[in-house]
């Protein structure tokens, strides 16, 4: 009878469903008896970690008696000893719920993975998630009479939640209305989390079965104990865990598959990120959906792995036959939820370009720093070694060496004559791993909980005392700790990384370059007032120099924004002319920035002030609208964007100029201390040993050239033409006829430092030299000659 029972039901129930998605049951299913019982395997190894601990046991043992039927054979309901129909069983077993549960707990989850009737599942989920619905009530009517700091972002996203649900449908109705009362409520609740879109589906799901008080309890059990904040949290960490085992599982379970996408380049976080920050509630049916809750509350994280493996096994022959820009066609959203829950602010960081987010000509802080960096070495060198070694017949021309563009090798051949080839590698790779410690640490500055919203980090808010008084505060520090003979000067390398971050954001977010000026600020750094600023109650941008502009989106736009159409501005005159001809400084007020106190700055409405600006800041859009930042050469970021160039430049020879300052106050032997510049055999093998354990540059390019003084005539310039094509051909025929990795070249990976925006070998995440396009056509080239070499 029982077993009738349960067969009715599941028939019902797939009926709703489509085939693809019975399909996918099927391979899930698979898939558990294959996980389960192989033990042996990797991927139960890999998966073992991520059980919940709170989810009923996960291994059957063969042979038990407690299968479905013993179970429901064994559950007396009336006096009769018979069971009427399910309604019976699943009423018995949520109003007996922790006795069952104790007793029962295998049973249980094979009940759950038979189907749970549409009237039993809100209980079920609260049963799973054990709520207390008192607490949470009174917690829920408290965090109601509160305002929280994400609800612009959440109103704007309402919308887009379920849009075609008759629930949600309606404008400002009841749904859209419980909708955001939850999110708000989470929001400060889960004050390290906040908002980020994603929630917004998995409250929707719950609102569809549960009044508000309950959805929010549910919420809170999935974040705290199914470790979903983990998922949303700034550094999304865990998220970057997942991905990782998900790409093990991948490589084990589904090798053809896992071979095509690496060929591709098409990485885990392309396409899954949105899967586990959704819990797949934006890709399946309603139905599908659901009974993808059922499981995850039951079983917990294990189960979204293994939708995810049935899912792609399923589509595995389409996708063996499309290229990485048909694959990104079908996963548009997941960039944008990566964005909601960072902040852009400076120069475009390099992983969000890693992941399409603006194209490679924008100049990042990676670059800026990288190249000030070298500037600063190719002096030092010259001064400190190459000096000496012109009284033999190796002697350099020194108009030709400040004007001939160097990487880090050519510094140490041209320094160290006697050294072959290994013997550079070897006594240069300490510099280089420095060099990206403190371009990691400057590119953090975007990430970090702490800097990545703070206006003194990024001279935003007009904030230039604070941001002034932290470059000398830092500055100071590393002098001062540079007095002691210590080994690990891993701190300081923190600051300067951060504190030249700063310095390179007065160029970008004040309004410097509008004044007129082509020179670099000679004061910061060296004084706490830096210039003439405009008072608090000054209006400082005007409405009528912004135009708006309007526009449909496309691919990559799609990916990294996920607002369409378009709004953003292009602003040429709209800082009041009375500002600039006074040389009164002034920069741009973004949303949500915050003091050193950790209090919201919020842009002024008694007077017109400048907003940072970009389709990703809220405060453009109020009086003054536009902005003035100049961080990239597109619009949709940055309204100044025609002025892109000359503040990279300007942060360019900034920062050059704070490190020679710098390398004067320390003297050579600090500053050479502090870059590793001359190391021991030691802290060289150490580098040596670490790299061949795995180690990868970040952000560092082996590739990346730089020269002190720029020369005009047309054959230095051919000269440099033709060495940057030698470079280049150079690479391509390295990578076509060897299957080795190349180990300098960045990663743009910051999984390590708890920023789960990585990048490995996009195309789009293109070398500071080489463009878009000539990338694509090289990866092409060296893809079609190893196709040809292998057949």
């Amino acid at each position: 009878m029982s077993s009738q029972i349960m067969t009715q039901s599941q028939d019902a129930y797939l009926s709703t469903m489509t085939d693809e998605e019975i399909e996918l049951l099927k391979k899930l299913e698979d898939e558990n008896r294959r996980i389960e019982y192989d033990l042996k395997s990797a991927a139960s190894a890999i998966l073992k970690p991520l059980v919940n601990k709170r989810s009923p046991e996960l291994h059957h043992k063969q042979g038990r008696k407690d299968s479905i039927s013993s179970d429901l054979s064994n559950l007396t309901i009336d006096s009769d000893g018979n069971l009427d129909n399910e309604w019976v069983i699943w009423n018995k077993l949520v109003n007996n719920w922790p006795v069952y549960m104790k007793k029962k707990s295998i049973w249980i989850k094979d009940l759950i993975r038979s189907g749970v009737p549409i009237h039993f599942r809100p209980l079920l989920w609260q049963c799973l998630s054990k709520i207390d619905t008192t607490n949470v009530k009174q917690k829920y009517a408290e965090l109601m009479k509160m305002s929280s700091p994400c609800e612009k972002v959440i109103q704007r996203d309402i919308t887009r939640t379920y849009p075609e649900h008759q629930f949600f449908k309606e404008k400002n109705g009841l749904g859209q209305e419980s909708l955001f009362n939850v999110i708000k409520a989470y929001s400060l609740y889960d004050r390290e989390v906040g908002y980020c879109q994603g929630i917004g589906f998995i409250v929707g799901l719950l609102l569809m079965h549960m009044p508000e008080e309950e959805a929010f309890a549910v919420l809170v059990s999935i974040m705290q104990d199914y470790s979903m904040r983990e998922m949303y949290k700034p550094d999304m960490y865990y998220l970057g865990l997942c991905m990782y085992q998900l790409e093990c599982l991948i490589q084990e379970i589904l090798p053809d598959l896992y071979r095509h996408f690496q060929l591709e380049n098409f990485h885990t976080s392309m396409y899954a990120s949105s899967w586990f920050l959704t819990l797949f509630t934006t890709h399946f049916s309603l139905n599908m959906v659901c009974r993808t809750m059922d499981l995850f509350l039951s079983e917990g994280m294990e189960m979204i792995f293994r939708i995810s493996i049935a899912l792609l096994e399923i589509h595995q022959d389409e996708l063996m036959l499309l290229s990485m820009e048909d694959m990104l066609k079908l996963n548009i959203y997941v960039l944008y939820l990566l964005l909601n829950c960072i902040g852009i602010y400076g120069f475009i960081p390099h992983p969000l370009i890693a992941y399409g987010a603006l194209s490679s000509t924008s100049i990042t802080h990676a670059e800026i720093t990288q190249i000030a960096i070298m500037q600063s070495l190719t002096r030092f060198f010259y001064d400190t070694r190459i000096t000496l070694n012109n009284s033999n017949i190796s002697s350099v021309n020194e108009e030709e060496y400040l004007t001939a563009e160097h990487t880090i090798d050519d510094l140490y051949n041209l320094a160290y004559p006697e050294y072959n080839e290994l013997q550079v590698a070897f006594n240069s790779l300490p510099l280089k791993f420095v060099v990206d410690d403190i371009i990691t640490q400057n590119v953090l500055t975007d990430f970090n909980d702490k800097t990545k919203k703070l206006a003194a980090a990024h001279f935003d808010d007009e904030a230039f005392i604070n941001a002034s008084k932290r470059i000398l505060q830092f500055r100071q520090i590393i002098i001062n700790n540079m007095q002691y003979v210590h080994q690990d000067l891993s701190y300081e390398r923190e600051l300067l990384g951060q504190l030249i971050h700063t310095l390179q954001d007065f160029y970008s977010h004040s309004n410097w370059i509008e004044m007129g000026k082509t020179n670099i600020n000679e004061f910061i750094g060296v004084n706490e007032t830096i210039g003439l600023i405009a008072q608090p109650n000054q209006t400082t941008c005007t409405n009528n120099g912004c135009t708006k502009i309007e526009t449909p989106c496309n691919l990559w736009q799609e990916i990294t924004v996920g607002v369409c159409p378009l709004v953003y501005y292009d602003c040429k005159n709209n800082i009041l002319p009375e500002i600039n001809d006074q040389q009164l400084l002034t920069s741009g007020y973004a949303a949500n920035d915050m003091n050193e106190n950790n209090e919201i700055i919020e842009k002024p409405t008694n007077v017109e002030k400048c907003s940072h600006g970009s389709v990703l800041d809220d405060s453009s859009h109020i009086p003054a609208i536009g902005g003035i930042n100049k961080d990239s050469y597109s619009l949709v970021y940055s309204p100044h964007a025609d002025l892109h160039k000359k503040a990279a430049d300007l942060a360019i020879k900034a920062t050059e100029r704070f490190l020679n300052d710098l390398r004067q106050d320390l003297g050579d032997k600090n500053f050479d201390r502090l870059f590793v510049i001359n190391p021991t055999e030691t802290q060289c093998q150490i580098e040596w040993d670490s790299m061949s354990k795995g180690k990868r540059f970040r952000f560092f390019s082996s590739d990346l050239t730089a020269y002190i003084k720029d020369d005009g005539r047309w054959l230095i310039k051919l000269k440099r033409f033709f060495r940057r094509l030698f470079r280049l051909i150079k690479s391509i025929w390295i990578r076509m006829f060897t299957s080795k990795e190349n180990i300098n070249q960045p990663t743009y990976d910051l999984s390590d430092k708890g920023v789960n925006v990585k990048d490995v070998n996009n195309f789009r995440a293109a070398p500071y030299v080489i463009g878009k396009e000539e990338l694509r056509r090289k990866k092409r080239m060296i893809y079609l000659a190893r196709k040809r070499r292998y057949l």
